[in-house]
């Protein structure tokens, strides 16, 4: 296990098996290639479809088939959001530049 691993056990411990694997696989990547993936966003169309989902959530409007396309785009930015701050941790522990909390581009 690299030290690395080893400092941010909760982030690993929290995900699930799958998420594991991949986060444990980003370990190999390059600089550059962790830098595309921390930064990284949503599709202006998915942060769109999402949008309005939301909307229509709140209206309590939402068709079945709604509701589970909402569940799977919550999904894959809460995994997007995670291999985006797994990838910035590793570029710090690498020395590399990470910008301050404010400065990071929006999901």
């Amino acid at each position: 296990m690299s030290k690395l691993t080893q400092d941010l056990p909760l982030l690993l411990k929290n995900a699930s098996p799958q998420m594991q694997v991949e986060l444990t696989a980003m370990l190999e990547l390059s600089d550059d290639e962790l830098l595309k993936i921390a930064n990284s966003q949503v599709s202006v169309v998915q942060q769109e479809q999402h949008q309005k989902l939301l909307e229509k959530n709140q209206l309590a409007t939402l068709s079945e088939r709604e509701h589970e396309k909402l569940t799977d785009l919550r999904r894959k930015t809460d995994k997007l959001m995670l291999r985006k701050a797994y990838a910035w941790a590793i570029l710090k522990y690498r020395d590399c530049p990470v910008p301050q909390l404010d400065d990071l581009p929006e999901i």
